[in-house]
């Protein structure tokens, strides 16, 4: 959104004919001839200038002539000359396109019913609205399915649960966390014991889970269950030990441009946007690999598609992957379903979400390195850092960190203290 402001007053004509032939969305602090201070977004075919105070008399029939001959107004209610009126002009041909339409409302909160607010479903928006629909469904197929599956084969291996942080959404109820806390010690048991356990169909299906594309490509690394690695993974072993956040967001996205992977990180690295990519990444810690080194009328919506190609034919994959595994739906990823990711988005809570990418042990002590969305600004932005301990979603969430206001200094990977001066 950029902020423009006139330096010296504008004739009311000179100022209707420039912003029409702009096209933008406006939001005058002061009407014109005055000097006036306004916000221009994005062009768009319909321009909508919302006023702060009504026009005074005269004031509308000039905008009127510098918009169009055609022009008319309409008002809500007889007191609307002061609360509700809006008038609308077209533009002739040629200013601003044919048939431009601009509307001005004047200090009024009711919504204009022939007016759609348009939502645009951009890169960001679909892959977190996409994390949030596959979030639901996952957590419900862990707590029905899984959670099972990872009692039966811990009773018996007879392997406790472990007694660690619980990361990411685990921590929501307690039948996520047993369901984390018992898969924690089955990744870590040695493959030569899957004898015991490969009759059991509860160990085929976690193993078809952990080996499942959707996590990246299945590693095992002589160990009873698979984790996914994913591009992350990837750009981490690649530029290990030198870890920055912009060099790995950016190999990542090179690493997933350039391979096969239909996993949920790899299509968010697909939009080399920091935020969804450590979102998703959080989404989906327990299978991911670890590298070590208000109430109102419904409103008239429309939904602008601008999701890259490459993201959304490689959702698809992802999507025909978990269909397959769990015979559950998510909604194809094409302009027909914008409402549904927008939406899921907008129930999206990505703030403060905190993910252990990987660690460096050769430090002493060992030192984790993690990726955690805070705002700066009213900006998402992703802070990396590293600390002696594995900090998860809630710890983060738990201090000021997420909403910027403590900003911590930046540990380097061999650093000893806590980047984030805790005692």
């Amino acid at each position: 959104m950029q902020r423009l402001t006139l330096r010296k007053p504008l004739p009311s004509s000179q100022f209707a004919a420039w912003m029409v032939r702009k096209g933008a969305v406006f939001d005058l602090s002061r009407a014109p001839p005055k000097p006036a201070a306004f916000f221009c977004s994005r062009p768009v075919p319909d321009a909508r200038i919302g006023l702060k105070r009504p026009l005074k008399k005269g004031e509308a029939a000039v905008l009127c002539r510098a918009l169009g001959e055609r022009t008319w107004k309409r008002f809500w209610r007889p007191e609307a000359r002061k609360k509700g009126a809006w008038l609308s002009a077209i533009a002739p041909d040629g200013v601003g396109g044919p048939s431009c339409l601009a509307k001005i409302t004047m200090g009024s909160n009711e919504r204009i019913p022939d007016m759609p607010v348009l939502r645009i479903v951009d890169n960001r928006v679909f892959i977190l609205g996409l994390d949030e629909l596959y979030r639901d469904r996952m957590k419900k197929h862990e707590r029905e399915e899984l959670l099972a599956c990872a009692r039966k084969v811990s009773t018996t291996l007879k392997t406790a649960p472990a007694d660690v942080p619980i990361e990411g959404y685990y921590a929501e109820d307690l039948l996520l966390t047993e369901y984390f806390q018992l898969m924690r010690p089955l990744q870590a048991v040695s493959e030569n014991r899957i004898s015991e356990v490969e009759h059991l169909q509860a160990y085929r299906r976690l193993d078809e889970v952990t080996c499942a594309p959707i996590f990246g490509s299945p590693v095992r690394d002589r160990k009873l269950l698979s984790v996914g690695r994913d591009p992350p993974s990837r750009a981490l072993a690649q530029s290990m030990p030198d870890w920055a956040l912009d060099r790995l967001v950016t190999l990542a996205h090179d690493l997933a441009r350039d391979s096969d992977d239909i996993s949920l990180v790899g299509v968010a690295a697909l939009t080399k946007d920091a935020v969804p990519l450590a979102a998703v990444r959080e989404s989906v810690v327990l299978y991911a690999e670890m590298m070590i080194g208000a109430i109102g009328r419904p409103e008239q919506e429309e939904f602008d598609w601008r999701v890259d190609q490459s993201v959304s034919e490689r959702a698809k994959r992802f999507i025909d992957a978990f269909r397959k595994l769990f015979v559950d739906e998510l909604p194809e990823p094409d302009p027909n379903n914008a409402k549904w990711y927008w939406r899921a988005y907008r129930k999206q809570n990505v703030l403060g979400r905190c993910v252990c990418l990987g660690l460096n042990d050769f430090a002493k002590p060992i030192q984790y390195y993690h990726w955690a969305i805070r705002q700066d600004n009213r900006e998402f932005t992703v802070h990396e850092f590293w600390s002696p301990e594995v900090w998860t979603t809630d710890r983060y969430r738990r201090t000021n960190h997420a909403t910027g206001h403590r900003p911590a200094p930046r540990s380097r990977g061999g650093a000893a203290a806590d980047p984030f001066g805790e005692p």
